[in-house]
C-alpha cells in the first residue's frame, strides 16, 4: 500500500515536472528509488530487494537504447526505473508496454493539432533514402514522454 502511494507521488511530480520543465529531476527520482529499494527490502527481506533490484535494472535497460538514441531524457529512464523498484519487473515491463502506446497515441495528437502528421509521417519516411529531406517543424520539438508514463502506471494499475 505504502509503495502505491510513494508511487503515485513519484508519477504525478514526474509528469508535472516534464510538462513545466521538460525535465524531471533527479530530486524526484532519485527518492523514488531508495523508498522503492528500501520498502521492498523492508516487506520481503533479501528477496524484496532482489525484486525492486531487478525491477529498477529492467526499468533502466528497456529505455537505455532509447536515451542513448537521443529519443527520451534520462529523466525518464530514471523514473521508470524508480517504478521498478517500487513494483517489480511486471508491472515495469506492462507500464512501459501502455507508456508506449500512449506516447504515441500523443505524438498523434500532437502532429494532428499542430497540421503536421503527414509531412511528419512522409519525412520518417523518406529519412532513410539517400536523398535530402527536410525536417518538419513540429519534429524539432521535443514531447515529454513523462505524460505518456504517467497514463501507463495509471492503466497497468487496473490492468493487474
Amino acid at each position: 500500500m505504502i509503495s502505491v502511494l510513494v508511487l503515485l507521488l513519484l508519477v504525478i511530480a514526474g509528469v508535472y515536472f516534464d510538462l513545466k520543465e521538460r525535465r524531471i529531476p533527479n530530486w524526484i527520482t532519485m527518492p523514488g528509488l531508495a523508498a522503492g529499494l528500501l520498502l521492498q527490502g523492508f516487506n520481503g527481506g533479501a528477496g524484496g530487494l532482489l525484486t525492486a533490484l531487478v525491477g529498477s535494472a529492467a526499468g533502466a535497460a528497456l529505455l537505455a537504447i532509447p536515451f542513448a538514441l537521443g529519443w527520451l531524457g534520462g529523466g525518464d529512464l530514471k523514473l521508470l526505473a524508480a517504478i521498478g523498484a517500487l513494483m517489480g519487473i511486471n508491472f515495469t515491463l506492462t507500464t512501459l508496454l501502455f507508456s508506449l502506446a500512449a506516447g504515441c497515441i500523443i505524438a498523434i495528437a500532437w502532429l494532428t493539432v499542430k497540421r503536421s502528421l503527414a509531412s511528419s509521417l512522409r519525412y520518417m519516411f523518406l529519412v532513410w533514402l539517400p536523398m535530402p529531406s527536410a525536417k518538419p517543424e513540429a519534429l524539432m520539438a521535443p514531447i515529454p514522454f513523462g505524460p505518456a508514463v504517467g497514463l501507463g502506471v495509471f492503466i497497468a494499475m487496473f490492468w493487474r
